[in-house]
């Protein structure tokens, strides 16, 4: 026996409820996402330049972005020929100032740019690989989780105090 087809009400009410979705929810997490953003740019980490400088590079590898040259050796990853000579990934290089960068290879499209400077700031760029042309850069943005990630390990209530100011990026309860 065939179903009746669903009524004009029904559908109108799916494609109502499919809009509020579409207009909410991705509107509450870049709210969210702005809001990391600003109270991440905020924290000035405490412990030495090396100390938060290793916890960055730790952090990326536990999360399985591929490093490159000492940033590799340190944390146990093999890198090959082909990697060495075809990966994005470069290892830290310390600018006059003191400013360390490092940028890591592709995992399932995305990599990311750390910075740390001597006055405690870090800041991560996740950058989009071009769907279009394999293992090019397409767009760019705060790497916000990768930086809460960070000060849960380097400064957990901060962390913590950042995370709830910032809310879920959900309508209801906290992650």
């Amino acid at each position: 026996m065939p179903r009746p087809a669903p009524s004009a009400a029904a559908l109108a009410s799916v494609a109502l409820a499919a809009a509020v979705l579409a207009c909410v929810g991705p509107g509450s997490e870049r709210a969210r996402q702005e809001k990391l953003a600003r109270e991440l740019d905020g924290i000035r980490y405490e412990q030495p330049l090396d100390t938060v400088w290793t916890t960055v590079i730790r952090l990326l590898a536990d999360r399985g972005y591929p490093l490159a040259g000492k940033d590799a050796e340190l944390v146990g990853q093999s890198v090959n020929l082909y990697d060495r000579l075809t990966s994005k990934a470069r290892e830290t290089e310390t600018a006059k100032d003191g400013t360390r960068t490092l940028e890591t290879g592709w995992l399932a499209g995305i990599r990311y740019r750390a910075e740390a400077r001597p006055d405690g700031r870090v800041a991560f760029t996740k950058i989009h690989e071009d769907l279009t042309e394999h293992r090019r850069d397409a767009a760019s943005e705060p790497g916000v989780e990768m930086g809460l990630a960070l000060a849960q390990r380097l400064a957990p209530d901060k962390a913590a105090r950042i995370e709830a100011a910032a809310g879920s990026g959900d309508s209801g309860g906290r992650r």
